[in-house]
């Protein structure tokens, strides 16, 4: 299978996710769906849980918790291409903001 590496993850309203990969292609990401697989993915209707994904190093996957992860063949093979809209956008660009804050 072809790994392309995730470089962002942004989380979204209703379990999705915008991820962005090195090929400079954002797809949606669904993790409802990854649930009806998962079970153990249940615990992320949790919303502060959900706001907690990052990429994990090297852009090998996500991750919530170190037991909670997914891996960029899934995001990637199961994602929706998407062109940013704007609302998309927005969202990527605040979330932006809070964490350069966060870091001074």
């Amino acid at each position: 299978m072809l790994s392309i590496k995730v470089t962002k993850v942004i989380p979204l309203d209703h379990l999705r996710l915008l991820v962005f990969f090195e090929n400079d292609v954002n797809k949606i990401f669904d993790v409802a769906a990854l649930m009806e697989e998962c079970p153990e993915f249940e615990i992320l209707r949790d919303p502060a849980l959900f706001q907690l994904v990052k990429v994990e190093p090297g852009g090998y996957g996500i991750s919530w918790t170190d037991e909670l992860d997914c891996s960029e063949g899934e995001l990637w093979e199961n994602g929706v291409e998407i062109p940013l809209t704007a609302a998309d956008f927005a969202r990527y660009a605040n979330y932006e903001m809070m964490h350069i804050k966060k870091a001074s």
